[in-house]
């Protein structure tokens, strides 16, 4: 499958997403976050990555409550490359504070309310 290529299409987005979530996984589960890091460094196995983290943002806001766009978002923004922390950073997406313009709305809390 053509990652960058389905993330664009409509019909085949989920299917890539998750592709591209299992490629994240995968590279963390045999090499650790470090390992992604340096995968991410040495240009993401030649996939546009800078592309693709715009086309799963866009996923993120359409489809708030997608687990994979999620999870491939932050887990590539904070892998420890600085260059990928920037670039999901700018896309402000994923909260990067607990206060301030990106902060998580936690209001729900004072209601007697959990995430669990």
């Amino acid at each position: 499958m053509d990652i960058p290529q389905a993330l664009k299409r409509a019909a085949s987005r989920d299917v890539a997403l998750l592709t591209l979530q299992r490629h994240v996984v995968g590279i963390i589960s045999t090499a650790g976050m470090g390992g992604l890091a340096e995968h991410t460094a040495a240009g993401f196995g030649g996939l546009p990555l800078e592309g693709m983290l715009k086309d799963v943002a866009e996923i993120s806001l359409e489809k708030p409550a997608s687990v994979p766009a999620i999870l491939v978002l932050g887990v590539l923004g904070f892998c420890g490359h600085p260059a990928t922390f920037k670039a999901v950073r700018l896309l402000h997406v994923i909260p990067e504070a607990v206060n301030g313009p990106l902060a998580v709305d936690r209001t729900h809390l004072a209601a007697g309310f959990t995430l669990c």
